[in-house]
């Protein structure tokens, strides 16, 4: 402890590498000893803070030593864990590089969190379409965005598991206490649903190779959807399919898109499959256009089933 201290202080260590060598080993320390509570915060909360790029192994090193250890250091670990990760993203969230260091801890810990997901829950909406639909979004950044919504519908699999086991325990929180088998509100199921559905149809390259970045990203959104539809889990999402019009008349035009496309009927074709009769026909409404440039296009990279 002696020989890391110093890395703690900003004004003796002035290396990003050194210093942060220093917190790996504080990190194998804290989860190997009971450390005084004061040492084990200031080192995961100078972690989180750590977004920089030039020490990034070491510092996700440390992480994943410290993270799952807080939680049983100390009696308000669940407290002190949310309080931190929530803090950062609250006040530095505007830095990018900040953002998707805390959204990379929680994706690689979902675990960890899940006893204090619903405090997460708003943000990581909100960061969703902030990484996946901004202008200046890269590849990187969709994919996060994706691991997000993936994250999301990991803990509804595990409340759904720990009901059916009837294991569900409240997790004691300052000052109250949240519930692990509570469910998700709609909207948020709603936002990660809709997400989903409009990323699957936007991430396929112009000309992609078989088991492309873009191609592999679509078809793992297509299966969280399949997977989140069914009637035990979020059945009654309200689908926003507007867009699949405007997605669908890109045929008549110069700019063509065919991967996207493809993967919007084969998401079409599953989702009537889900709904009532009045529901197809109302959702249809809105398509009626669109569907028919399909029904009418020439070109046999567009499939199309005639009922």
């Amino acid at each position: 402890m002696t020989f890391a201290w110093p890395c703690l202080l900003s004004k003796a260590c002035v290396d990003s590498s050194t210093k942060y060598y220093g917190h790996l080993l504080l990190s194998h320390i804290i989860a190997k000893f009971a450390i005084h509570k004061r040492i084990v915060l200031q080192v995961f909360h100078s972690l989180l803070k750590a977004s920089v790029m030039e020490a990034k192994g070491v510092i996700k090193q440390a992480l994943e030593i410290i993270t799952p250890a807080l939680p049983l250091r100390m009696e308000d670990g669940n407290t002190m864990l949310i309080h931190w990760t929530k803090k950062i993203l609250v006040e530095e969230g505007h830095s990018l590089a900040q953002l998707t260091h805390i959204l990379q801890l929680i994706v690689r810990h979902w675990k960890v969190y899940f006893p204090v997901r619903f405090l997460l829950i708003t943000h990581m909406i909100n960061a969703i379409q902030r990484l996946g639909f901004t202008p200046s979004s890269t590849f990187e950044h969709r994919r996060l965005s994706v691991e997000l919504s993936e994250v999301i519908i990991k803990w509804e699999l595990e409340r759904i598991k720990m009901d059916s086991d009837d294991e569900t325990k409240p997790v004691i929180l300052s000052p109250g206490k949240t519930d692990t088998g509570k469910n998700l509100e709609k909207n948020h199921t709603d936002a990660v649903v809709n997400f989903l559905l409009r990323m699957a149809c936007q991430v396929n390259d112009s000309s992609p190779t078989p088991g492309s970045p873009g191609e592999l990203l679509s078809r793992r959104c297509v299966a969280l959807l399949k997977t989140v539809l069914k009637p035990h889990i979020w059945p009654n999402c309200d689908l926003k399919l507007a867009w699949f019009d405007k997605l669908f008349l890109t045929l008549e035009g110069s700019q063509t898109n065919f991967q996207n496309i493809c993967t919007a009927l084969d998401l079409l074709t599953f989702i009537t499959g889900i709904l009532s009769k009045e529901q197809v026909l109302e959702q249809f409404k809105g398509l009626q256009k669109g569907i028919a440039a399909c029904m009418v296009s020439q070109n046999n990279k567009v499939p199309f089933l005639n009922p």
